[in-house]
């Protein structure tokens, strides 16, 4: 019988036949395998390690986020709140600014005709309507001279474009003093 050696192990010396041999080549594996496994073992150790490490650091980074991340909501709510308040504070200015705008009635032709009033003497009013473009003065002076100022006290006030003298006549029935009633039409400025 032939036999053929395909482990590459050297063979047996021809001795006696019943005697066991040892075997060099079975230990060395044995030991290999063992370094191997020991060597294998310390690096899933080491790297085990490092994992465990790397996810505590993990977390105390997303810890840290988180009190990071609450700090900035309670900025970001007070941020909201501020930006209400500016926004209802610019909605108030821009009904004041419209209402501004549209204060061209009643109270600023009085305010006016009061101011003009008062800057010029001799002068007492009447009557005033609003006919929409155009306004409408009955008053009396004590002369001319004054009705003449009040339709300049007029003109200069800028809210007028032109202040027509209709009519003026002295009135008769005030014997103490001379007395002279005028009729103006103004012509508002739009």
């Amino acid at each position: 019988m032939i036999r053929i050696n395909l482990l590459g192990l050297p063979k047996p010396k021809k001795g006696r036949r019943g005697t066991l041999q040892p075997d060099d080549g079975g230990a060395i594996s044995w030991g290999i395998l063992l370094a191997f496994l020991a060597l294998a073992l310390g690096l899933n150790a080491f790297y085990y390690k490092h994992l465990s490490d790397r996810a505590e650091s993990l977390t105390q980074q997303q810890k840290a986020a988180e009190v990071e991340a609450q700090k900035y909501a309670n900025v970001q709510r007070v941020y909201e709140a501020r930006k209400k308040e500016v926004e209802a504070y610019e909605r108030r200015i821009k009904i004041i600014d419209q209402l501004r705008k549209q204060q061209s009635g009643p109270a600023m032709l009085l305010a006016t005709l009061g101011d003009t009033v008062d800057q010029t003497d001799g002068v007492w009013l009447a009557n005033a309507s609003d006919d929409g473009p155009t306004v409408s003065i009955e008053g009396t002076a004590l002369t001319t001279h004054a009705v003449a100022n009040f339709i300049s006290s007029l003109q200069h006030s800028g809210n007028f474009k032109t202040v027509e003298l209709k009519d003026t006549y002295q009135d008769d029935r005030i014997k103490e003093f001379r007395a002279f009633n005028f009729t103006l039409i103004c012509e508002k400025k739009t």
